[in-house]
């Protein structure tokens, strides 16, 4: 893979296969196909139980045939991208849907200053509808438990470098909200930039029904969950300024 270029990456695992294509599939049409940049599918799990992936994208091992789960499966990736120098890194979970032209958007996307990264999908109850990039501390009291959802990201180098080192690997033995460990990285009082972004309109629909994580596995696919200000199947994200207001930072 070429590293001198950005990254599309999707992770997933052998345990929940029934949303990969589809999502690939919408990526690509959203924009992928013609991505300057390479495509990943990062397998966490046994990497020949994942289909084979259509023609311009390769997949990748998170570590071997165990799955690692979600929190140290996200840090391999962002630790391969930190690695490569990446200019920045769209990162996926394996079920969502993107509304059109989502991918050039994303890509255009200015990440400002003091902001680590961007969500394209929000999660969070109470974010203004004014478009823009709305700005929140994972450590303020009033966002706890911090940041959720990982389902959309833009993460510039300058924030994937602080994973290219081993021991930035989490270790603690909790495989989940990787969502929750990554705002707590980077996003607080103590780290290089306080805030993380919450893009409104959302450009990413999730769509998964069906959660690996066993404490989700009856929570229902709709409200918060499913995200919340979806700009819609056929909005056509290019409409959006690359450049867009700042909130809270």
């Amino acid at each position: 893979m070429n590293g001198v270029s950005p990254w599309i990456s999707v992770l997933t695992t052998p345990a929940r296969p029934e949303y990969l294509r589809d999502t690939l599939a919408s990526i690509d049409d959203a924009g992928g196909r013609h991505f300057r940049g390479n495509r990943v599918v990062f397998v966490d799990g046994r990497i020949d139980d994942v289909p084979a992936v259509p023609a311009g994208w390769v997949k990748m091992t998170t570590g071997g045939p165990a799955a690692r789960g979600s929190r140290r499966a996200m840090w391999k990736v962002l630790n391969f991208a930190a690695l490569a120098r990446v200019p920045y890194l769209l990162y996926f979970e394996d079920d969502v849907r993107l509304c059109r032209n989502a991918i050039d958007a994303m890509a255009g996307l200015v990440v400002p200053t003091g902001v680590a990264f961007i969500a394209m999908l929000n999660q969070k109850k109470g974010v203004s509808e004014r478009h823009g990039i709305h700005c929140r501390r994972a450590d303020d009291p009033a966002n706890a438990p911090g940041h959720w959802g990982s389902q959309a990201l833009k993460i510039p180098l300058r924030s994937l470098r602080a994973f290219e080192r081993r021991h930035t690997e989490p270790i603690n033995g909790w495989p989940y909200s990787s969502d929750v460990w990554l705002g707590s990285q980077l996003a607080t009082r103590k780290s290089a930039e306080h805030h993380y972004g919450i893009l409104v309109p959302s450009l990413v629909r999730h769509v998964g029904a069906r959660s690996t994580i066993p404490t989700q596995e009856t929570f229902a696919a709709d409200g918060h969950r499913a995200g919340l200000g979806y700009a819609g199947d056929d909005f056509n994200a290019e409409l959006l300024p690359a450049i867009l207001p700042v909130f809270g930072l």
